[in-house]
């Protein structure tokens, strides 16, 4: 009884996507464009909208409504700047795969060189997501100057990754004694 029921929600499903597809598109309205209801459709279904928050701006790179060469050569369509200081950049899915793929290569290359900067630094470590970040380091030589500016360049860096992929905008990063496993210092990004 229960293959029959199955069958015939199958055979339903598939007359009705037959029938709904061989239907013409009507105007969505009535201006020169001649778009179409399918054509507004397929138009979100092949493009992606990233929201990038307003604290990802600031005086030196403003939020801005207008794209950069550098966004229009990735394959960003539009830039919309928002109410609350945010900004919605609308890309193909395609572009948007390749642009999150050079991000996160670009990403990864900056945690992974944090200690060219930072010589306390022995490795980083990161899920895939950048949420969580560990960062061993010698104790001595991490407590022996400046050397907790790491934790803000790799919050920042993983923040960056985060607002531009449409990921939740948070990681938690550890500075870990790379001896004895403790955590020595952390934080998480952004900052409230």
């Amino acid at each position: 009884m229960k293959k029959l029921l199955a069958i015939g929600i199958m055979s339903a499903m598939i007359l009705t996507f037959t029938a709904c597809s061989s239907q013409e598109s009507e105007p969505v309205n009535n201006d020169t464009t001649g778009a179409t209801k399918s054509d507004i459709v397929d138009e979100k279904l092949l493009t992606v909208d990233i929201n990038v928050p307003a604290s990802m701006f600031d005086e030196e790179n403003p939020a801005t409504d207008e794209l950069t060469q550098e966004q229009i050569d990735y394959g960003f369509k539009s830039a919309k700047l928002n109410e609350d200081g945010s900004v919605t950049y609308t890309m193909s899915k395609s572009a948007f795969n390749n642009y999150k793929k050079d991000v996160k290569v670009q990403t990864e290359n900056s945690l992974n060189t944090l200690n060219s900067e930072y010589p306390c630094i022995d490795s980083v470590e990161f899920n895939d997501d950048f949420s969580e970040i560990k960062i061993n380091v010698n104790k001595d030589e991490y407590e022996d100057g400046m050397n907790f500016f790491c934790i803000t360049v790799a919050g920042f860096s993983a923040n960056f990754y985060q607002a531009y992929t449409n990921e939740t905008v948070v990681s938690n990063i550890s500075v870990i004694d790379k001896d004895t496993g403790e955590v020595i210092d952390s934080a998480t990004y952004p900052t409230e």
